[in-house]
């Protein structure tokens, strides 16, 4: 069991590494330039009423810069839960698994 648990912490790493987020810089952004932003809480706050509830990344293709921040053509939007509960999920696996045999039929158990 210890080392399924730690073999899917390796797997979701090293599917985390995948990815290749840098900081973003303004002056190197170009219009519809693939973005990942993730929110702020008072971001997320405020943005809660075009995105839904808790929004926590928005992923998406760049517009342009605004007075108020970046114009972003969203694509996904993350919620928080939905994260930690996937995250979660893929450390521990499913909540049933292992806890009903095979078999599955009402007869007696087999000798």
């Amino acid at each position: 069991m210890r080392c399924r648990s730690a073999s899917l912490v390796l797997v979701a790493l090293l599917q985390v590494g995948c990815y290749n987020y840098l900081p973003l810089r303004r002056s190197t952004l170009v219009p519809s330039s693939y973005l990942a932003v993730t929110l702020t809480e008072s971001g997320s706050e405020e943005l809660a009423r075009y995105l839904g509830p808790n929004p926590f990344v928005v992923r998406g293709r760049y517009l342009s810069a605004t007075e108020r921040g970046l114009a972003i053509s969203v694509e996904s939007v993350e919620c928080a839960a939905v994260t930690a509960f996937v995250i979660a999920s893929r450390a521990f696996g499913p909540v049933s698994s292992g806890a009903l045999s095979g078999g599955g039929g009402s007869g007696p158990p087999p000798h």
